[in-house]
C-alpha cells in the first residue's frame, strides 16, 4: 500500500500551554529529524502562540533555497517553480507572486530570521501532523526514494515495507528483537565475528520526545511513531579496520533504506 499523506492541521499553530514543558516549546521534526540533533541548542521559540523556527533551517530541511535581502529585510525561498517571500515585522507575504497575509510576522533573533512554522509548511506545501497530547510536530516525510519498481521487503509486525534486497542482506542481517518490541539491523560482518554490529532498531514509541539516542521519526502509527533508534554506542571492533569499515557502511546503508520505508498503516493528526 503507498504511504499515505499526513494530514495538514490548523492547530498546529496553536500550541497549548499545559501541553509545553517548561516553555521550550513542542518537539519538532523535519522530515523525520528532530531540530535539537540538528542544530547544536533547540532552535524552537514560542512567540504569540505561535511556533517560530530560523528561517534557513526550515527551508533547507525541505529541500528550499534560502536567501536573505538585508535592503528589504525579505527571505525569500525557492524550489523549482514554487517560491514564497516574506518580510521581517510584516504579516503580508508573497506566495507565488501573489500576497497573502498571517497574523504573526517573522522576526529577528541573534543574528537569525524566524519564521512562523505552519505558514511556512503550508506556504511550501509540506505536510504537517500536530500531536497536542505529546506537544510534537511532524512537517515533511522522511522517505523520499521510490522503490515502486522493485520487490519490497514487508515487515508485517509494524505494518512496513522497505527495500531489502540481495546487496543488503550481503551486508546486514534483520533480526528480531529478543529483550524489547521491534526489529533490529546488524552489520553482518561484526554480528558474525564478535556478536556486535548493532546498527539500531525499528520500534514503535508512544513518546517519542524521551527517545535518547539519535532516531529517525518515520511517521505515526497505531500505538505511537514508527521510529528507527540509532546505536548510540561503539558496536563494532575498533581494532580492526576492516569490521570498522563494515560497519561504516552498514550505517550508510541503513540510512538509504530507511528513504524506501512505507507506512502500510499511517494514522492522522488532530482536526
Amino acid at each position: 500500500m503507498k504511504k499515505q499523506i499526513l494530514a495538514l492541521v490548523l492547530g498546529a499553530s496553536l500550541i497549548p500551554g499545559a501541553a509545553l514543558a517548561q516553555g521550550e516549546g513542542p518537539l519538532v521534526y523535519l522530515r523525520g529529524r528532530d531540530v535539537r540533533g540538528i542544530t547544536s541548542k533547540n532552535p524552537v521559540i514560542i512567540r504569540e502562540d505561535r511556533t517560530f523556527l530560523p528561517v534557513r533551517l526550515v527551508g533547507e530541511e525541505l529541500g528550499f533555497t534560502v536567501d536573505w535581502n538585508q535592503e528589504k529585510q525579505q527571505v525569500h525561498m525557492n524550489k523549482d517553480s514554487r517560491s514564497l517571500v516574506m518580510t521581517i515585522g510584516q504579516g503580508k507575504y508573497v506566495l507565488e507572486g501573489k500576497e497573502e497575509e498571517m497574523d504573526v510576522a517573522p522576526f529577528l533573533q541573534e543574528d537569525r530570521t524566524y519564521v512562523p512554522l505552519r505558514f511556512v509548511a503550508e506556504a511550501l506545501d509540506a505536510p504537517l501532523l500536530w500531536d497536542g497530547e505529546n506537544a510534537i510536530v511532524m512537517v515533511g516525510e522522511y522517505a523520499q526514494e521510490s522503490e515502486a519498481a522493485e520487490e519490497l521487503y514487508s515487515l508485517e509486525e509494524l505494518s512496513i515495507s522497505f527495500r531489502f534486497g540481495k546487496e543488503e542482506k550481503e551486508q546486514l542481517t534483520l533480526e528480531e528483537n529478543t529483550d524489547f518490541p521491534g526489529y533490529s539491523f546488524y552489520d553482518r560482518k561484526n554480528r558474525e565475528a564478535n556478536d556486535l554490529g548493532f546498527v539500531g532498531s525499528f520500534a514503535i514509541e508512544k513518546e517519542p520526545q524521551y527517545i535518547p539516542v539519535p532516531h529517525i521519526n518515520l511517521g505515526a502509527v497505531e500505538g505511537g511513531y514508527l521510529c528507527f533508534n540509532f546505536a548510540s554506542d561503539v558496536n563494532y571492533d575498533l581494532q580492526n579496520p576492516q569490521l570498522t569499515e563494515s560497519y561504516g557502511k552498514s550505517r550508510k546503508l541503513v540510512e538509504e533504506i530507511l528513504r524506501t520505508v512505507e507506512l502500510n498503516a499511517q494514522v492522522e493528526g488532530e482536526q
